[in-house]
């Protein structure tokens, strides 16, 4: 599971070290167009989340996250042409993309962290007590790499001073071959639902359309107004906040251009060390 861990978060790695240089410098470099195509991609992105769910359960967490990491390498190559409406095309692209892409990683490594959960249990059926779950250290180890291609593509558009249109066209090559890397990762099984799963959650009866919508929004808008769940939604308008500001706002603050990549590449190594030890927390102490 940790080798897993460590392929998925490399396939990740390559895809966005070609990404995020680009999402940064773009807004930079056409300010107008690059907010208005930051706005269109998360807007999209908290729309397509809400139907993502049945996709992935439908065709699996490995092939939404090949079909989502698609986008982003459109994304990247619309900026060769310099066409507006082709741009905002393809940032609504990735908002889909994205839809399926971190869903579908969440439910790769739940699905990893079973695995190994099961494995640990069968290496050692005669312990007594529960077993413990490596799921902290699994998402470190993912998120450390998914930071760490913070480093690496800023590094590159800072040592190599390329010209955009070069720019574009290497991050369009490193980003097809992330997607190519995500092709081999290996299939992990799902997880099994328990017994009493299997009880309460019979196969709903034949309600037509508005019926099978119903059924599917219903549970989710519970599941959003949820004590807990709003509490922790807290947590997301926290960070949505910060990131729309992070990448819009903050790299056309920097009033030099070679100054961009080293602010950015202090935050992915910060993000790694956090993912690591913040992982390694949660298995030892628990999610508080």
């Amino acid at each position: 599971s940790v080798l897993n861990a460590f392929y998925i978060g490399f396939s990740f790695f390559i895809l966005f070290a070609a990404y995020n240089p680009t999402e940064a410098y773009m807004t930079r470099l056409y300010p107008k167009v690059g907010f208005i195509a930051l706005g269109i991609i998360y807007f999209s992105f908290c729309v397509f989340s809400n139907i993502s769910s049945p996709i992935i359960a439908r065709f699996g967490p490995r092939a939404c996250m090949i079909a989502g990491s698609i986008p982003y390498a459109l994304f990247i190559a619309s900026n060769l042409l310099s066409i507006e409406y082709l741009t905002y095309a393809a940032a609504l692209l990735i908002g889909l993309g994205a839809a399926l892409l971190w869903p579908a990683q969440g439910a790769y490594m739940a699905r990893l962290g079973n695995y190994s959960l099961q494995g640990d249990a069968a290496a050692g059926a005669g312990e007594k007590g529960p077993k413990k779950t490596n799921m902290g250290l699994l998402s470190g180890i993912f998120f450390l790499l998914n930071g760490f291609c913070n480093i690496v593509g800023f590094l590159i558009t800072n040592f190599l001073a390329i010209t955009p249109t070069v720019l574009v066209t290497v991050m369009s090559a490193i980003s097809a071959v992330g997607i190519l890397s995500m092709c081999f990762m290996r299939f992990v099984p799902p997880i099994e639902p328990k017994k009493d799963d299997v009880q309460t959650h019979a196969e709903p009866e034949r309600r037509g359309v508005l019926g099978c919508l119903g059924g599917y929004f219903a549970p989710l808008v519970r599941l959003m107004i949820n004590p807990d769940m709003l509490l922790f939604q807290l947590t997301f308008i926290f960070y949505g906040c910060f990131y729309s500001f992070f990448a819009g706002a903050v790299p056309p603050l920097i009033t030099t251009a070679a100054y961009v990549s080293p602010c950015l590449i202090c935050r992915g190594v910060a993000n790694m060390i956090c993912s690591v030890l913040l992982g390694k927390a949660g298995d030892r102490w628990g999610r508080f």
